[in-house]
């Protein structure tokens, strides 16, 4: 993939995006057969599905990022970024990375959602619903890596498919809008950081940093999106 500059690089997500039919149940199902560890590249399509969706025509504004979208200026190739999407990393707040992943997960074979699948996603969940009213993010990760629910996954793994969970609103925040729930702006994200309470880690962002055991799990969403 060329250099691209913003607008350029913005155009040809929004073309690629309206050019082909891909519904949220097929990200879906492509997330659950990453949770579950049978197809790893697949755990950040819905995060893709969700970010690449509200991408509208825009002017560049901000300095080196753009405070509409997130990209910068000039976007250079990053191969790399295929390379961890294939590894089953899932923590894509970087923008510029989502367009070459998206191009080519249109090309991907449709997944196959089995029963191990979803009990995977069941026993996530049910783990997350457990939480004590003062569990943080990063409490919540140890705690999941310790019950071995998800097999294959380090803790930046694991951190990927919770904030996938978090951007679907699935575990809630009141910090900002979940991706699922709406469009939101860069500058509103960058903003909402500002607002934590305490010092979050660098490697937890909103909306997972957002989230506090006492939240829990919104299982209406969590069932009309996964079915568990």
């Amino acid at each position: 993939m060329e250099s691209l500059s913003h607008d350029d690089h913005l155009s040809r997500a929004i073309s690629v995006r309206d050019g082909a039919d891909f519904p949220l149940s097929r990200a879906v199902a492509f997330f659950m057969t990453g949770v579950s560890g049978k197809f790893p590249r697949g755990r950040t399509v819905l995060m893709d599905h969700l970010r690449i969706g509200h991408l509208a025509p825009h002017v560049y504004e901000g300095a080196q990022h753009c405070e509409i979208c997130g990209l910068p200026p000039e976007v250079a190739p990053r191969s790399w970024a295929l390379t961890t999407a294939h590894d089953g990393h899932s923590s894509n707040e970087v923008m510029e990375h989502v367009l070459v992943r998206w191009e080519e997960a249109l090309s991907l074979p449709e997944p196959e959602v089995d029963d191990v699948d979803r009990d995977v996603l069941r026993a996530l969940l049910a783990c997350i619903a457990e939480a004590m009213a003062d569990e943080m993010p990063g409490a919540l990760e140890k705690r999941i890596a310790k019950a071995r629910i998800l097999k294959k996954t380090d803790k930046y793994k694991r951190h990927g498919i919770l904030q996938t969970l978090a951007e679907c609103g699935v575990l809630p925040n009141e910090h900002c809008v979940a991706l699922y729930d709406g469009p939101r702006l860069q500058r509103d994200w960058w903003a909402a950081h500002h607002r934590l309470k305490g010092a979050p880690r660098s490697d937890i962002v909103l909306p997972l940093a957002g989230w506090q055991g006492r939240m829990g799990v919104d299982t209406a969403r969590a069932r009309d999106l996964f079915g568990a």
